[in-house]
């Protein structure tokens, strides 16, 4: 072959190449293979959600980040890391968060549009072989500006939660309280032996009294709160001081940020 002929045939075996798509080759990628990291990383934030069953209305808080590979599912108190967190390139979100044999692990599955997601929790006992599966509930996650409602100076989580000395069991109450330009929204857990995060609604907040009013929705009804924000504390007035048998008045203190919250 001449080297005028071997020239033009690397030409046009080099515009091949490059032009030609790979499925004429017999070559696809994955869904995975197909998205950038860049995409991935839009996802990072914080993101609150409210599912309803027998027991009443729970909160779910999602943090990922994963530019760091640190991301958890936050049902307060427990922080719990996530792993295998997987986005495929037509939007469907996959996660599962950490544990051993006889711990309760929660596995997520649903697609992302805009700023929410939507999708399914499944929370089960994992067994040695086989897992017991404990609830099932559809989530819709909004995402939360950070940024902005950090700002608010009643943002933040307050709380008196501390380990019994002699039992161990966790004791107290904790309220996280997020600011958003359509209301507060956020998480009480009350003291009643279960620790669920009981989502809260109906949030009312005085800038010129301080005066904080909400609900939440449990098993036997509607609970009512009342109380009052400081820069340090939130002073709440229970609705049923038999919940806490030792004051009729519970007072959380100011623990952390939103942000403090996952820097685990």
């Amino acid at each position: 072959m001449s080297t005028k002929r071997l020239s033009c045939f690397l030409l046009v075996l080099l515009w091949t190449m490059l032009f030609i798509p790979n499925d004429l080759f017999g070559q696809t990628d994955t869904a995975q293979d197909k998205l950038p990291t860049t995409e991935k990383s839009l996802l990072d934030g914080m993101y609150f959600g409210v599912s309803k069953d027998k027991f009443g209305q729970r909160a779910w808080i999602l943090y990922i980040n994963t530019k760091r590979s640190s991301s958890f599912l936050y049902l307060p108190p427990e922080l719990i890391s996530i792993t295998k967190l997987s986005l495929t390139s037509s939007g469907q979100l996959t996660f599962q968060t950490t544990g051993t044999s006889g711990e309760i692990i929660y596995s997520f599955s649903g697609k992302i549009s805009s700023d929410n997601i939507k999708g399914r929790f499944l929370t089960e006992r994992k067994g040695r072989t086989i897992s017991e599966k404990l609830n099932e509930a559809e989530v819709e996650l909004q995402k939360i500006d950070l940024e902005k409602g950090t700002k608010h100076p009643i943002a933040g989580l307050y709380s008196n939660m501390r380990n019994h000395e002699e039992s161990g069991d966790v004791v107290g109450a904790m309220l996280i309280l997020i600011p958003r330009e359509k209301g507060i929204i956020g998480v009480f857990v009350p003291y009643d032996g279960s620790l669920t995060p009981y989502a809260i609604y109906n949030v009312q907040y005085s800038d010129k009294n301080k005066r904080l009013v909400f609900e939440i929705e449990k098993q036997g009804g509607n609970e009512p709160y009342s109380g009052v924000v400081s820069a340090r504390s939130v002073r709440i007035k229970l609705s049923d001081p038999k919940a806490f048998p030792y004051a009729e008045t519970l007072i959380l203190p100011k623990r952390n940020s939103l942000t403090e919250i996952f820097s685990k």
